[in-house]
């Protein structure tokens, strides 16, 4: 989670609104929450809901992740445990007390729910993990290196996790088991154009479409004539 960035562009937004929109609140589309400079969680509700704090006093996190369908939020402690919380209100409760920390937080997400939310992925001190809230309860563990960062694919299909700087592994999602599929071994950052056709942003330059679908098939989508880096598709066109 980006803190500092986040925190600043609140501010930016806060101070610069004309004085009745503070005190009605933020017109925003859904709450907001975010975490604060000093590790605390708040949240930014509709009209004039104003700011609170969900979760209990004096707990401090060091990244979060909501559902998509914003009812569940995952949350690691700097004591490396991983805790769940019903946004609708509730007790936490701590699903994993070895979650571990995140190796680095430079980019990208280190907790993301998949997009049916009924899996949380999360960068550990040696890999990632994979939790499945299922009947089974399955817990997968990815050990192929230190994870910077990981994130799903629109619907969920595949999962992709950048193992050192600019080197990404593929896994494909089937009901609760990854397979890899795919390691990129240059990419300044990647997005998902659909469910398996992934953009990449090779070091050497140009812009490549990698379907993971039709064998790892790459077309250019830009030659290398520029340098390009974290691409990033619109999903409203």
């Amino acid at each position: 989670m980006k803190m500092i960035f986040a925190w600043f562009s609140l501010a930016l937004l806060w101070f610069g609104l004309p004085a009745q929109a503070q005190v009605d609140g933020l017109d925003l589309p859904a709450p907001l929450y975010l975490i604060a400079s000093d590790g605390t969680v708040q949240r930014i509700g509709l009209g004039a809901e104003g700011i609170s704090r969900p979760l209990p006093e004096g707990v401090r996190v060091v990244d979060m992740a909501l559902s998509a369908d914003k009812r569940h939020m995952a949350y690691r402690t700097p004591e490396g445990q991983l805790w769940l919380l019903d946004t609708a209100g509730g007790t936490p409760l701590m699903v994993d007390g070895a979650a571990g920390l995140p190796t680095i937080q430079v980019a990208g997400e280190t907790l993301v729910w998949s997009p049916s939310g009924d899996a949380l992925a999360y960068t550990t001190a040696t890999g990632a993990r994979v939790r499945f809230f299922t009947v089974a309860q399955t817990v997968i563990d990815l050990s192929e290196g230190a994870y910077l960062q990981i994130n799903w694919s629109p619907e969920g299909a595949f999962l992709v996790g950048e193992i050192a700087p600019h080197s990404w592994w593929a896994y494909r999602r089937t009901g609760e088991n990854l397979a890899l599929t795919s390691a990129i071994i240059s990419s300044l950052g990647v997005a998902w154009r659909n469910t398996g056709e992934i953009v990449l942003a090779p070091e050497s330059g140009g812009l490549l479409a990698m379907d993971l679908l039709n064998g790892n098939a790459q077309t250019w989508l830009l030659d290398e004539q520029w340098l390009y880096a974290q691409p990033t598709v619109l999903t409203d066109k």
